[in-house]
């Protein structure tokens, strides 16, 4: 049960970080924990609509929206909560005999996915950073997946 519920954050964070590619975010914000701009300031439901059309400049630039900052902070905020679950969850996995290496992988690849997100931001989201960090998100879903389809000990 838990690594099911792991897997629904993992899929709502996952769907976070889409909606901050797709709508440019990452470049709203910068410098980590805060972004240059009072995000807050700019908050607003509409910046999770999925659906909701970018504004092309007419030499072919996106426009920024004024709430994508929120967006890449909600992203940034969720993935804290999210690593301490997958953390405590690998770390209670790891002291079973039966599913020991998936704890392992499941603490390792949620540490190493924070520290890209940091570099991410730090370096100002280069292409194999980025890159790096979707790969290692569809790594901690085929672990979550593979923990939660598991066999079970009955003995």
């Amino acid at each position: 049960t838990a690594a099911w519920f792991g897997l629904a954050l993992l899929f709502f964070q996952i769907g976070l970080g889409g909606l901050v590619s797709a709508n440019f975010a990452a470049s709203a914000c910068t410098h980590f924990p805060l972004c240059e701009t009072a995000w807050f300031d700019a908050w607003s439901w509409a910046a999770f609509n999925p659906w909701r059309a970018l504004v092309v400049q007419s030499n072919g630039a996106v426009s920024l929206p004024l709430d994508a900052a929120a967006i890449q902070v909600t992203h940034w905020a969720t993935a804290v909560a999210i690593d301490i679950y997958l953390l405590w969850l690998g770390l209670s996995t790891v002291s079973s005999d039966a599913a020991f290496r998936y704890g392992k992988a499941l603490v390792s690849l949620t540490l190493l996915q924070a520290l890209l997100g940091f570099a991410a931001v730090k370096f100002a989201h280069p292409l194999a950073v980025v890159l790096a960090h979707n790969a290692l998100a569809a790594l901690l879903l085929l672990t979550l997946l593979s923990l939660a389809y598991r066999p079970h000990d009955h003995a």
